[in-house]
């Protein structure tokens, strides 16, 4: 009899406005949006988003097992059985936030920036 296991385990973690629409949305920033206001904040830009939208973490374990068993009954007979396994366990956690912004006024405000 032989006994073969393997276990994986991938982690990827991300901001949640990393997504499909992520390169759109610099195309889309006017080149006069500064990066930071006087006040150390950061304007309307895309580092905002990244840095303040949320965390997108997504962990997948993955197990598989194999069994081979030989059966001889005679002599120079072998009887091969086999049998395969895998499991496949994901976690996902995707969280949404309100982003901080400046707003005309010079004060904070939060919004989703049409997201």
């Amino acid at each position: 009899m032989v006994y073969g296991s393997k276990w994986i385990r991938e982690d990827y973690d991300k901001p949640s406005y990393l997504g499909d629409l992520f390169y759109d949305s610099i195309a889309r920033t006017w080149p006069t949006c500064p990066e930071y206001h006087d006040n150390g904040y950061y304007g309307g830009t895309i580092i905002n988003r990244l840095l303040y939208a949320g965390r997108n973490i997504d962990q997948k374990d993955q197990t598989y097992n194999q069994l081979q068993l030989t059966i001889e009954p005679i002599k120079d007979w072998k009887i091969y059985a086999e049998g395969n396994m895998r499991t496949i366990n994901r976690m996902n956690h995707s969280e949404l936030l309100p982003i901080p912004w400046i707003n005309a006024a010079g004060d904070m405000a939060y919004g989703s920036f049409g997201r």
